[in-house]
């Protein structure tokens, strides 16, 4: 096969493509990508550093929150727990059955002046049952027998007692417990003082004190870290607990207080945490790194402002040097994808070619051969090399009439024919062959036809195979046809043999029963012959008495019985003579 005339490399564009950039060109993209990236290095370093300082501060924030809750907590409980020492002296002095009178109740509102204003005191006796509250007279009817706080002061556990969370049953929603003992002179156990601190109270609180907003505050108790207080609150964290915390055993056993990271339900959270001197308590402040970094954000569009800004001057400057380096950079990247596509076009066209299983060809607007493969120059009868520049009229004279008026209607229409079949003797051998062709157009970037592609494909014998099976076909189509009348007319047979059949069956049917009448009838004839025959044997006897008779008296014989001498009268030897 021959191939095409090698004349890119004369090409101008082709030349440039090859060609490298100049040193200047290269200078002034080393300079501007240098730039650029230490621009960027130290707008990342200046935003790297800001968002530092910002968590810094905030580890300052929460660090100065928990400081100040510390206090507050540690006067407030102190308050309560005094309350609580008051109350059991009053209790003392006017003893259980003094605790049920209004006057009494009224000196009780007057112990809780220091409470907290939602903090109501409740004192029980040792079943549980409220004798008086602070709240409301008379106390309301409750049970606190099933608290743990009562329970552990029943148990002689340590004082005062400070609760986790719980669900309010009488004034508070959510609330937690402090309680102490109270006791005689003697030591011996009388009621319990309880006061209820509003879980609210503690969370106005820490929002007053919370040195800005977004954050979390938690109250929790030292022992095993269940939760007393919490701001935000809701349901879902009751019987939360922080003992399976990183921060928890350490403060347990070293006090003091923890700053750090922490997985949250909510994403990363930064966390202080700080153990109370005076109380078993640990109190916690976090705020979500989202909200932390949310100051640092408005920074980051400032300075992403001010960077595009010194980005877009160092382009501008740059850009006349760049200018021309893209503009070579974006030719040389189009021409070497055309160059590459055009190869491996050329590469699929030549193993398409060398490997296609129909003829291949493509013709030139005059309808001269420029390229085919092997198996279509086989087909025509003459080597591939034999057809390029040659016309379709110099080589196949005997096709030219049928195939020529075909493909100058495709250069003239642009439009493709497609599987038409084509009969002739190239070889005039006498034996003509039967080709499928089809002629598609070659068009150029702007639509010019350029010339034409022929796909060739022997099917002399696939058209033989199916003149001799469509031969078969109409034969065993006869054949079926025959069968299909014998079968119908011995189909009539039958039906006609079935009737016979049928009436043959009802005649022997009626001469059965006609010869069972008959053996009847020969039956009852043998019973009569029988009758007569003895009758007669008897008759016979009779006469030869009388012939014997009449001899004995000397007179002749009155019957003739020759008859029983005869041979062919057979009757039983008695009556021979």
């Amino acid at each position: 096969m021959r191939e095409p005339a090698d004349l890119d490399k004369k090409n101008p564009l082709i030349r440039t493509l090859h060609s490298k950039p100049s040193i200047p060109q290269r200078m002034a993209l080393l300079m501007l990508a240098a730039s650029l990236t230490l621009l960027a290095v130290g707008f990342g370093w200046w935003t790297r550093q800001d968002f530092a300082e910002t968590e810094r501060n905030a580890r300052k924030e929460l660090e100065a929150a928990t400081l100040l809750l510390e206090q507050q907590v540690l006067r407030s409980v102190t308050a309560i727990d005094n309350t609580l020492i008051d109350a059991a002296a009053l209790v003392n002095e006017i003893g259980i059955a003094g605790l049920r009178s209004e006057a009494t109740w009224t000196r009780l509102r007057a112990l809780t002046h220091f409470l907290p204003e939602s903090g109501a005191l409740f004192i029980y006796d040792l079943k549980g049952d409220t004798l008086i509250a602070s709240s409301s007279f008379p106390a309301p009817a409750f049970n606190a027998a099933d608290r743990n706080y009562f329970r552990h002061l029943l148990a002689g556990g340590a004082e005062p007692y400070i609760g986790q969370a719980l669900q309010g049953r009488t004034v508070h929603n959510f609330f937690f417990p402090v309680a102490r003992a109270i006791r005689s002179p003697g030591g011996d156990l009388l009621a319990v003082a309880q006061v209820g601190v509003s879980v609210d109270y503690m969370g106005d609180y820490f929002r007053y004190v919370g040195l800005g907003a977004n954050k979390s505050f938690g109250l929790y108790r030292n022992s095993d870290g269940a939760l007393v207080a919490h701001y935000p609150m809701s349901r879902q964290l009751l019987g939360e607990t922080i003992a399976t915390q990183p921060y928890f055993s350490r403060l347990t056993l070293d006090g003091g207080h923890w700053t750090g990271p922490l997985g949250g339900v909510n994403g990363e959270l930064l966390i202080s945490a700080r153990r109370l001197r005076e109380l078993p308590l640990v109190i916690t402040a976090s705020m979500t790194f989202d909200d932390i970094y949310e100051r640092a954000h408005g920074s980051l569009l400032r300075r992403g402002a001010v960077f595009v800004i010194a980005a877009g001057l160092l382009g501008l400057l740059g850009f006349l040097w760049l200018r021309a380096v893209k503009q070579e950079i974006r030719v040389g990247q189009e021409l070497r994808a055309s160059e590459e596509m055009a190869r491996q076009r050329q590469e699929e066209i030549e193993e398409l070619y060398r490997h296609a299983p129909v003829g291949l060809c493509m013709m030139d607007t005059e309808l001269r051969w420029l390229r085919i493969n092997d198996l279509l120059a086989e087909m025509n009868g003459f080597p591939a090399d034999r057809h390029i520049g040659q016309r379709v009229r110099d080589l196949l004279p005997q096709l030219a009439d049928l195939v020529e008026p075909e493909m100058r209607k495709v250069i003239e229409t642009g439009e493709a024919i497609l599987d038409r079949e084509i009969t002739g003797d190239v070889t005039q051998s006498g034996s003509p062959r039967i080709w499928l062709a089809s002629w598609l157009p070659m068009k150029g970037h702007d639509g010019a036809i350029l010339g034409i592609n022929v796909v060739a494909q022997d099917i002399t014998e696939r058209k033989r195979m199916e003149a001799a099976l469509q031969a078969q076909t109409e034969q065993l189509q006869a054949q079926a046809e025959q069968l299909q009348a014998q079968t119908e007319e011995l189909q009539v047979q039958t039906e006609e043999l079935q009737v016979q059949t049928e009436e043959l069956q009802i005649q022997a049917e009626e001469l059965h029963v006609q010869t069972e009448e008959l053996q009847s009838r020969n039956e009852e004839l043998d019973r009569f012959n029988q009758a007569m025959i003895g009758r007669e044997l008897d008759m016979i006897r009779l006469k030869q008495q009388v012939n014997d008779l009449s001899v004995r008296l000397g007179q002749a014989k009155p019957y003739s019985l020759d008859f029983l001498n005869s041979p062919d009268f057979s009757t039983p030897g008695e009556l021979r003579s």
